[in-house]
């Protein structure tokens, strides 16, 4: 029994050997097929270079693993990505003498691979330890030769039509130094290539770029930057790009960057309004102004305003002073940012406003003087982008016509009224000679015919000068005062356009001036730089004519006569007319005694009834009187029909008073006979 037992146990212990022999041989063998495997990704997201099944896979853009790696099915990696593996066997627990192959998937130590990396490392291998980085393009930025100073962070946004750079960089994390290496970005189908550092080169008809880095020693590393467009009709959305870094022995790191392509945010600057306006000086209101007079200041003001969502940082308004009437505006200063060139004529003002930010920018100019009346000026400011681009981004116009005065004067001197007071004179008779102690008005008519009116017209008199130092001022229009000291009369006054406005003044003559001095007055009118000299002469005379002033009767002229009470010269047959025409005379009525008395005339009740059957009697033509009342007395019916012959034809009653005596004996004669 005892040696069937023993035979029992020797059968069993080499049944055990024979099948952990077989375990062994196994195990060997597949550990003799073992390939070296990339490192897992750090991160466990289901992207690009995200670890993935829990088995050392790794997420792999594109539909097929690369050489050395086989795809895992029902793995966790995101749309458009595949879960690669590396053909290698993992490590096993149990401590054999045999040691594993290069694995730089046991790096990190990590389940599967239990044993820890030897002192002279597994094999060299090149880690992306900072991850792919982007920048924002640099103006220097040339195809070898990058600037990157402004990093776009993870996650950030790009815009179409931007150019971004993107930085790879890389790390020998082994303590073997890495004999070749290269770098593969396959770039998103929505980006173009545009260049790269030297050594990189970009694969035809497709955006596969690969980059030799060659020997890289231990712990050291650097970066490879390739440059990209953003295309403009880019899909907006993510933006995942990844980078392989493989080295000889196909030990490989994925290096990978995320981003979102969303519309650019910009800068919409308008131009909202350009104004010309009137600043008074010294004021602190304007006023809008669509005509303006050469020699003024003005100022051109312009609205602007950002209505985009980006602030406008690169941009510039110009105004050119040139044609359609601009190169008779004369750029005076500024009170902002605005510089101006004088051989170009352009006025160029910076312009940075913020998101819906307002702003007013201004200079100042003066229309030239040698602007004609009625010239319109067309002014047009544009704006435009900083670095260079031709294009307009807006624009704002302003019309504004030259409405220029044209003053002319004249003056003249005139009598004194009797009616007129300080600033109210009546101007009606012109004279050319004064007397001793006479008031007359000085009086100056300025005329302006151009389109503008003729602000501020400046009038000055000087009371000197030969003959005026007998003249004494007596008062002004309202707009002049006088000063003593210099003798001057200063007037200034506004003119409208096409009309007449007249600036007097009185004065009155010495009573010690001599007969036959002149009297000479210049007197000066000016608007801006255009001056007129007015002038006026006066003669004095002791002589002078009707109403003018007089001392005695020796200076009034032929027939007057000097009324001490007025102290004028007038007419003594009627002082009180100021014309010296006295009203005519009214003309005498003949006397009485020339017209035949009532009495001469027969009572009518002594005519016979026969009377109106009888002839009248003729009467002598010159026996008659004059007056025609003679011819309408009664005819006597009782005279002999001979008695007109028994007249003699002519004798002493031709004579007027005979023949008036003769006659009236003859009516006496015939009363009586009628009586008898």
């Amino acid at each position: 029994m005892t040696s069937n037992k023993k035979s029992i146990l020797t059968v069993l212990l080499l049944v055990l050997v024979l099948v952990f022999g077989g375990t062994s041989i196994y195990l060997a063998t597949r550990l003799s097929t073992q390939k070296p495997v990339a490192p897992t990704a750090p991160e466990s997201k289901p992207k690009a270079g995200i670890s993935c099944s829990g088995e050392g896979g790794t997420c792999t853009v594109g539909t097929a693993c690369p050489a050395g790696k086989t795809a895992v099915s029902g793995a966790d990696c995101d749309g458009g990505y595949l879960c690669c593996k590396s053909d290698w066997i993992a490590c096993s627990t149990i401590n054999f003498s045999v040691a594993c192959e290069p694995r730089p998937a046991c790096l990190d130590d990590k389940t599967p691979c239990s044993i820890k990396e030897p002192a002279s490392g597994w094999c060299p291998y090149l880690s992306c330890d900072q991850k792919k980085r982007v920048f924002y393009d640099d103006a220097r930025n040339v195809a070898g030769t990058y600037y990157l100073d402004k990093e776009i962070p993870k996650g950030g946004t790009v815009y179409q039509g931007q150019v971004i750079v993107f930085a790879v960089p890389y790390t020998n994390v082994s303590n073997k130094k890495v004999l070749s290496a290269k770098i593969e970005d396959t770039l998103d189908p929505r980006l173009t290539f545009k260049d790269a550092d030297n050594g990189c080169t970009v694969t035809s008809n497709s955006n596969k770029v690969i980059c030799n880095i060659g020997e890289v020693v231990p712990g050291k590393g650097s970066q490879v930057a390739i440059r990209a467009l953003v295309k403009k009709t880019a899909t907006l959305g993510e933006l995942l790009n990844s980078a392989i870094i493989e080295t000889k022995d196909l030990s490989e790191a994925q290096c990978h960057t995320e981003l979102a392509i969303k519309p650019e945010p910009k800068a919409t600057l308008l131009c909202v309004q350009k104004s010309t306006v009137e600043k008074p000086a010294g004021g602190t209101t304007t006023t809008l102004a669509s005509v303006v007079t050469s020699g003024k200041k003005y100022d051109y003001q312009f609205e602007l305003e950002n209505k985009g969502d980006k602030a406008s940082t690169d941009f510039v308004l110009k105004d050119i002073l040139k044609g359609e009437g601009r190169d008779f505006v004369d750029f005076a200063s500024t009170d902002s940012t605005c510089t101006y060139n004088e051989t170009s004529r352009v006025v160029t003002c910076p312009v940075a406003l913020a998101p819906a930010e307002k702003k007013t920018i201004s200079f100042s100019f003066v229309v030239s003087n040698t602007a004609p009346d009625g010239q319109e000026i067309k002014n047009k400011a544009t704006i435009h982008e900083v670095d260079g681009v031709a294009a307009t981004v807006s624009d704002c116009s302003n019309t504004i016509t030259v409405n220029n005065p044209n003053i002319s004067a004249l003056k003249k001197a005139y009598l004194d009224n009797t009616s007129n007071t300080a600033g109210n004179y009546t101007l009606s008779e012109e004279i050319t000679k004064v007397s001793r102690n006479q008031t007359f008005v000085y009086s100056i008519a300025i005329t302006n015919d151009g389109l503008g009116k003729a602000v501020g017209v400046e009038v000055t008199d000087n009371l000197s000068g030969e003959g005026q130092d007998a003249l004494t001022f007596v008062d002004s229009d309202s707009v002049c005062a006088y000063t003593a000291d210099s003798r001057t009369v200063s007037c200034k006054t506004d003119v409208e356009s096409k009309a007449t406005k007249k600036v007097s003044f009185r004065v009155k003559v010495s009573d010690t001036i001599a007969n036959g001095v002149k009297i000479k007055n210049v007197g000066t009118v000016k608007l801006g730089t255009k001056t007129i000299s007015v002038k006026k002469d006066l003669d004095v005379s002791s002589v002078v004519s009707c109403n003018q002033g007089c001392n005695s009767d020796s200076e009034c002229s032929s027939g007057l006569w000097c009324d001490t009470t007025a102290n004028k010269c007038r007419k003594k047959a009627c002082t009180n007319e100021v014309s010296c025409e006295c009203p005519a005379t009214a003309t005498p009525t003949p006397t009485a005694t020339w017209t035949p008395t009532a009495t001469r005339t027969p009572a009518p009740t002594r005519v016979p009834t026969a009377a109106p059957t009888e002839e009248p009697i003729a009467e002598a033509p010159t026996e008659e009187a004059p007056r025609p009342t003679a011819v309408k007395t009664p005819r006597p019916t009782r005279v002999p029909t001979a008695a007109p012959e028994d007249l003699p034809e002519a004798g002493i009653f031709d004579t007027p008073g005979v023949a008036i005596l003769g006659g009236g004996l003859v009516l006496a004669v015939i009363g009586i006979l009628l009586a008898l």
